[in-house]
């Protein structure tokens, strides 16, 4: 059995050594090495950022590859390292850089590193927060880029209240029961108060517009009255008489019958038509029509000449020649006109 494999190993040695097989041998080995060989390259897809990169080579570590296709690599920057087949194949590497963005919020600038996160992260990043009123550019959803600028604009309102006077009014009304030309304030006058409401409007804190919204009454002004004496006429058996007031008053009566030396507080005789009057009322001296009020009876044009003890305010003295006529008379409501 020895001697048969031994002689079978002879016999292809000398096959091989021959012309006619040795050529073609040579051929399919070399081409069985170089396939082998070609086999074992590695195929590096470089994707660095906007830049993708085919690079073909033996090497199996991706950083010397990458360094071999003149890509180079910062410590701030992330790589995906591929497992690599120590037999060759196809690798896909991605590059991310590490790039900057600055964010304009609130009257400060805030530079931050990125890898294309989006602008609202990047704000959050920052500790920027947004309000719905806020607009920031570019808009939130946008990946962020190197050398992006980030701005947030603050919108802001607020509103502000202006109270202003309501000037009142005056009302006058006539009363010829006070002196003419004297006035007596009945009511005093109250300005109202309406408040104006205005929207200011603010961009980044500066004013930049004012609105105006409206205005409500929150007093209504309360009138001032005043009543005025004034001057009025009355007649008097066809004369026409000016009078200066009207006073309602009461009227009583006396006499001085059977006391012929009698006389007034100011020295004349007692007579009809002169009457007594209080002096803090109607001054002694003082011509006046004397009627029953609503004129239901009239004593006429009379003097103010005498003054009494019991003659105090609204009240008057009516003289009568006798008794009788007095107690005839008794207390009555007047009216008297204090004439010109």
């Amino acid at each position: 059995m020895k001697r048969d494999l031994h002689e079978s190993w002879a016999r292809f040695k000398r096959l091989i050594t021959s012309r006619i097989v040795a050529g073609p041998l040579i051929a399919a080995v070399f081409m069985f090495t170089a396939i082998n060989f070609l086999s074992m390259r590695n195929h590096y897809i470089i994707i660095d950022g906007g830049n993708v990169i085919i690079h073909t080579t033996y090497e199996n570590n991706v950083f010397t590859a990458l360094v071999q296709a003149g890509v180079n690599i910062n410590n701030t920057d992330l790589v995906s390292v591929p497992e690599v087949n120590a037999g060759g194949g196809f690798a896909e590497i991605v590059i991310e850089r590490m790039s900057y963005a600055t964010v304009y919020a609130d009257g400060k600038t805030i530079r931050l590193m990125t890898r294309g996160e989006s602008v609202s992260y990047m704000l959050e990043r920052a500790g920027v927060k947004m309000r719905p009123s806020d607009i920031v550019e570019p808009a939130a959803s946008t990946p962020s880029y190197d050398g992006m600028e980030i701005t947030v604009t603050r919108y802001d309102t607020t509103l502000r209240h202006e109270n202003s006077a309501i000037p009142f009014e005056e009302l006058r009304h006539e009363n010829r029961r006070i002196p003419k030309d004297t006035e007596n304030v009945i009511q005093e006058g109250v300005e109202g108060v309406t408040e104006s409401v205005y929207q200011l409007n603010y961009v980044n804190g500066q004013l930049v517009g004012e609105e105006y919204i409206g205005s409500r009454v929150l007093r209504e002004p309360t009138a001032r009255i005043v009543e005025y004496g004034s001057a009025g006429t009355v007649v008097v058996d066809g004369v026409m008489y000016t009078y200066t007031q009207i006073l309602d008053v009461t009227a009583t009566a006396y006499s001085a019958e059977g006391r012929p030396a009698a006389r007034t507080a100011t020295g004349t005789i007692p007579r009809v038509g002169a009457i007594a009057v209080d002096p803090k009322v109607i001054p002694l001296g003082s011509r006046v029509y004397v009627e029953g009020a609503n004129g239901r009876w009239v004593y006429g044009i009379a003097t103010c000449e005498d003054t009494g003890g019991v003659i105090k305010g609204n009240i008057i003295d009516l003289y009568f020649n006798t008794v009788a006529e007095c107690w005839a008379f008794g207390r009555r409501r007047a009216t008297v006109y204090i004439l010109e």
